[in-house]
């Protein structure tokens, strides 16, 4: 197994942009010194998450997480050490070195299915844009009967999945991945009239490429073609990826990455249904555009939209399930705290036909058009302020509203909510809160996580703060901090006592981190965003040194517990001095 180079590693490490690498994951916004956003780990409101763009490196208060690039990564998207690393040399275009052979670390399962992936969508790319009769007549659909260009389906990735995979193009799948591993992946099949065979599960389809938030293909999703598509499978219309290790439908959306990218600040992401909708949605310069992946849009897919702190445009499908997969929407959109609006499109009319039609200019007329949570509700199931409706009809159409108006997390908003609709129904405001109270009773908030502090106030962890962000007052440190007035107990000292150790051998805090664990690197990288105090620090400094040995002093007397010898008479003695000088 070959070993990344030291002097290799820090050297990319120094390239590696940490707010970049974080920002595929939140919304990050400068606050003092700092970047902060949301918690990338947990859902919460308060913004307990920081990168310091000095030191690169992360820490999140909710979750307690603390690191650099290459632990966000394991973190996150589950890779090993040496997949972290790779990934981001290939991110920055950083040549790696290795100690030992230049072969890569054998992959881990989860790198084995995005190798597979990433094979994959090239041999589709290389297909669709082949010399081949199939190939030809796959870039008519796309250009004459789906009105895109062949610039496109470049940029998207569009592909081609063979008719017939047997002979020389399954054998190279064969021979490059265990078997296991293909069948793992959701690309490959194993036939019930020959187990020992395997096939591919998308034959003869235009095929999308879906990627994570890193901009990883970790799915597909393949469309029948007239004349390529074996008959008996043109009855799927749609056929995408099953769930897998990478690929879990409920939390991806497509284009996630695009269109984190293309935001601004004040933007809103552009919700549409299908992948489709989406690439025109990009092709007419509506570059935020993002679409659910087979599946309705869950709470998990408007959590991941507000980790980036900004809200949401939703293109409804001027039909029925549109409206309807609209008004499931809303309580996931108010559960996650993220501003929602809705953008209805002509009856029968989806995104991709209306903007071939209207060009990117026509998001203006939906926009004049945009209905706020509670109309969309007050529309869909009081029409007229139910003016008209049977008294038990209204009230169960005021139960599902104000059901809906209960998902929120924040009680302002709740009534902010109910005012809105106490205007939009003519209801008065306080019969609308009793029957909320009665109906939706508020969820309870989760804790706001505290802003970042000043120094530590403890002794052991204001030395170790010291001697981790003073390189001037290191060897001070290591002169008058003596091993044996540390507390091994005491995860602060026997930090303190690790790196003043490794300082001794020539070795820095920096590069001494990479040997602690996970619990003492998120101990350390919590005091390394504690902001910097010039004032009386000598004088804290000394205090602190005092308080390490008096304690130290404390338990040797304790030690001596009620021993009454001479020897023991003559300790205490010395160690009562001790405290005294």
């Amino acid at each position: 197994m070959p070993w990344i180079s030291k002097t290799s590693l820090r050297a990319l490490m120094e390239r590696v942009d940490m707010a970049e690498v974080a920002g595929a994951y939140v919304s990050l916004r400068r606050c003092g010194s700092m970047l902060r956003g949301l918690s990338p780990f947990n859902e919460e409101r308060t913004p307990s998450f920081f990168v310091n763009p000095v030191r690169n490196i992360f820490k999140c208060y909710s979750s307690g997480h603390g690191g650099n690039a290459i632990d966000l990564l394991r973190l996150k998207e589950g890779m090993t050490f040496v997949e972290a690393v790779e990934f981001l040399a290939k991110k920055y275009n950083f040549p790696l070195e290795f100690e030992k052979s230049s072969g890569l670390a054998e992959e881990s399962p989860r790198g084995l299915l995005l190798a597979i992936h990433e094979r994959a969508a090239t041999l589709f790319r290389e297909t669709f844009f082949g010399p081949t009769a199939q190939a030809h007549s796959a870039r008519l659909y796309w250009t004459q009967k789906r009105k895109f260009t062949l610039d496109c389906a470049e940029r998207c990735g569009i592909g081609l999945a063979p008719s017939d995979w047997r002979g020389e193009i399954l054998e190279k799948f064969l021979r490059a991945y265990p078997r296991k591993a293909l069948l793992d992946s959701g690309l490959f099949l194993r036939p019930q009239a020959h187990p020992d065979r395997i096939m591919p599960r998308f034959r003869g389809r235009l095929t999308l490429p879906i990627e994570d938030g890193l901009g990883r293909v970790i799915a597909f999703s393949g469309r029948a073609l007239a004349g390529i598509t074996h008959p008996i499978e043109t009855e799927t219309k749609y056929l995408n990826s099953p769930e897998t290790a990478i690929f879990h439908k409920s939390s991806v959306l497509f284009g996630l990455a695009r269109a984190r990218q293309a935001l601004q600040e004040g933007a809103s992401f552009l919700l549409t249904e299908g992948p489709l909708d989406c690439i025109r949605c990009w092709e007419c310069g509506l570059s935020t555009a993002v679409a659910a992946q087979g599946t309705a849009i869950t709470a998990l897919h408007m959590a991941t939209l507000h980790r980036y702190g900004h809200g949401v445009e939703c293109l409804l499908d001027g039909d029925r399930p549109g409206r309807a997969a609209a008004l499931r929407l809303i309580p996931h959109a108010l559960r996650a705290g993220i501003a929602v609006q809705f953008l209805p499109l002509p009856d029968g009319m989806d995104p991709d036909e209306f903007f071939l039609r209207e060009g990117g200019d026509g998001i203006r007329s939906l926009r004049e058009r945009a209905l706020s949570p509670v109309e969309l509700l007050v529309e869909a199931h009081l029409p007229n302020g139910g003016a008209n409706f049977p008294l038990g009809k209204r009230q169960v159409a005021l139960r599902q509203i104000l059901t809906s108006i209960g998902a929120a997390q924040s009680r302002s908003v709740e009534w902010e909510l109910l005012e809105e609709l106490s205007r939009k129904t003519a209801i008065p405001l306080d019969a609308l809160r009793l029957d909320h109270l009665r109906w939706s009773p508020m969820e309870s908030l989760a804790n706001s996580i505290p802003p970042v502090g000043g120094p530590p106030v403890r002794s052991g962890d204001y030395l170790l703060w010291l001697f981790l962000c003073r390189p001037e007052l290191r060897s001070t440190l290591a002169e008058q901090v003596l091993p044996e007035w540390l507390d091994e107990s005491a995860v602060e000292d026997r930090l303190l006592n690790y790196f003043i150790g490794e300082f001794g051998n020539g070795v820095g805090p920096e590069e001494a981190q990479e040997s602690l664990g996970d619990e003492d690197r998120n101990h350390v990288h919590g005091l390394l965003f504690l902001a910097s105090d010039e004032e009386n620090l000598s004088d804290k400094l000394e205090q602190c040194l005092n308080g390490l040995h008096r304690r130290y002093v404390t338990r040797q007397l304790m030690a001596l517990g009620n021993d009454d010898s001479e020897e023991a008479s003559r300790r205490r003695t010395e160690l009562r001095q001790s405290i005294s000088r």
